[in-house]
């Protein structure tokens, strides 16, 4: 983690700390790939969360295409109140915060600087209270996006998404390997679109010393229950997510 702390003056990451003092897990969720599911993983996530009755929060921090608010289907007119902070609304048993409340659906062109000022304001600005977790869903890469978390949230704790494919595996393998480096500490990898566990990533698991949480199975499903919590709570992926939610908690 030393490797990834900014030593400057910005009264934000005090704030920060404070923000997030009464959440217990913050839990990013990452993969080196897009399309591999982890907007629905983290979403599943806090909802399974939820439904065992205990605090989530959720953070849509993917700066550029933000779209934890469409799989949750938060009505557009529900907007974070403001005392003192944001206090962001609660949706299905989950306090859901997204930087869509701001853009109006218009995508943000940002770039260096302009990323790492937007997600210290949010973090800044955001007020969660007491919660046992926080998901927080981020864009693919590792980018300016991933290293403020680290940098700012001492308590944040990866938890990584691949496929079996290849070059996700492949892709994957770098991830770890930076993390690792920079010695923060991951609480786990997700196998999604998998009807099995596979040889190649409960290896890599083995490889990086890392625990294997478990596989989410690809169903038809679960793509039509979009925007639809009830049905979403029916597919298989739901409920193997609901699994990976007590091993993290055992």
């Amino acid at each position: 983690m030393s490797g990834l702390r900014r030593h400057d003056e910005d009264p934000r990451k005090l704030l920060i700390e404070r923000r997030l003092a009464n959440v217990n897990n913050v839990i990013p969720v990452m993969s080196p790939k897009g399309g591999v599911g982890k907007t629905l993983i983290s979403t599943l996530m806090a909802l399974a969360i939820a439904e065992n009755n205990s605090s989530v929060g959720i953070l849509d921090l993917d700066v550029t295409n933000p779209s934890i608010h469409v799989i949750l289907n938060l009505d557009p007119g529900v907007k974070p109140s403001e005392d003192k902070g944001v206090i962001p609304p609660k949706v299905h048993g989950i306090k859901a915060m997204s930087i869509a409340y701001y853009t109006e659906g218009k995508p943000l062109p940002l770039r260096g600087s302009e990323i790492t000022k937007v997600v210290r304001e949010i973090l800044a600005i955001t007020i969660w209270g007491s919660l046992d977790y926080l998901i927080i869903d981020t864009p693919p890469g590792m980018s300016d996006v991933h290293l403020e978390i680290l940098s700012n949230v001492g308590k944040a704790r990866p938890l990584v998404v691949t496929t079996p494919h290849i070059l996700s595996v492949y892709s994957v393998r770098s991830l770890l390997t930076i993390l690792k480096e920079v010695g923060t500490p991951i609480v786990g990898l997700v196998e999604n679109m998998s009807e099995n566990p596979t040889d190649v990533v409960i290896d890599l698991c083995r490889e990086f010393k890392i625990r294997y949480l478990g596989n989410v199975p690809l169903e038809s499903l679960l793509a039509l229950s979009v925007g639809n919590m009830t049905l979403m709570k029916k597919t298989r992926a739901y409920s193997r997510v609901a699994e990976i939610i007590k091993r993290l908690s055992s």
